[in-house]
């Protein structure tokens, strides 16, 4: 199965001196004499501007399951959707670190919830030495670390990208969408926004350096009338770079529309 493309808005971080100074952010014992002019850190953000949506339902459908009730409640007033997001670094130049990296989501027009957020710290136990994980989806688009007997004895073979290498693959038990099969760059993640119109993950840096790509899962309630959701996207660094005290720098805000399939 071929997967879906990630298309990224990559921007370089820039430092800026005047601004740096003002707020205190040099060493206190390395002040510059002189302020410098503006320069690069060598690193370059990507944020995935076209992230890729699926319906729940129809997911569901592919499997040709019949909703049981419970589930089928979930429909009534509301689609439920998968939405993959990206966020990745590129060193291009220079020896700064960066030690955290954040993405930051919201949606800003649409009556829409977050129900959960894939992958976050609870699955870092899972992963294998290649930084494979697997992961349960269930009916009404919650993950679960465990993926129990009843849906890996169930799978009906039928498998569905969710974008770049994440694979879903379906369950005929009506009580599981299926079973996700992804990787993690970075090990130490921690998930934000369930219940909110936001999506956020902090990647803190572990052994290794942040640099890769990392796709991110949201599954989201929506109100039926809606067809698409504009979201308000940006990333956020915290970098150490010569005399410059690990602090936070923004990207630019983004705005993606993403057209839900009803």
């Amino acid at each position: 199965m071929k997967p879906e493309t990630i298309s990224y808005t990559e921007e370089e971080l820039i430092f800026e001196p005047y601004e740096a100074q003002a707020k205190g952010l040099f060493d206190d014992d390395n002040i510059p004499e002189a302020v410098a002019e503006p320069e690069f850190f060598g690193l370059k953000i990507r944020i995935g501007n076209k992230p890729v949506v699926r319906n729940l339902k129809k997911l569901i459908e592919l499997s040709n399951q019949q909703l049981p009730p419970e589930v089928s409640v979930l429909f009534e007033n509301y689609n439920i959707f998968t939405v993959t997001h990206a966020i990745g670094v590129i060193q291009i130049s220079g020896n700064a670190s960066l030690n955290e990296l954040q993405f930051n989501g919201e949606i800003v027009d649409a009556d829409a919830t977050t129900i959960d957020l894939l992958p976050d710290t609870a699955f870092k136990s899972l992963l294998s030495i290649n930084g494979d994980y697997e992961a349960a989806m269930k009916a009404g688009g919650s993950f679960s670390a465990k993926l129990p007997n009843e849906l890996t004895n169930a799978l009906s073979g039928k498998s569905i990208s969710l974008g770049g290498d994440i694979d879903l693959h379906l369950s005929s038990n009506t009580q599981f969408v299926g079973k996700i099969s992804a990787s993690i760059k970075f090990p130490l993640i921690i998930a934000t926004g369930k219940n909110s119109s936001h999506c956020s993950w902090v990647i803190k840096r572990d052994q290794d350096p942040l640099l890769g790509d990392q796709l991110l899962i949201q599954t989201v309630a929506v109100a039926k009338t809606c067809t698409a959701m504009t979201y308000k996207v940006k990333a956020t660094a915290k970098v150490k770079h010569g005399f410059f005290k690990k602090d936070s720098i923004d990207t630019t805000t983004i705005s993606l529309i993403v057209t839900l399939d009803n």
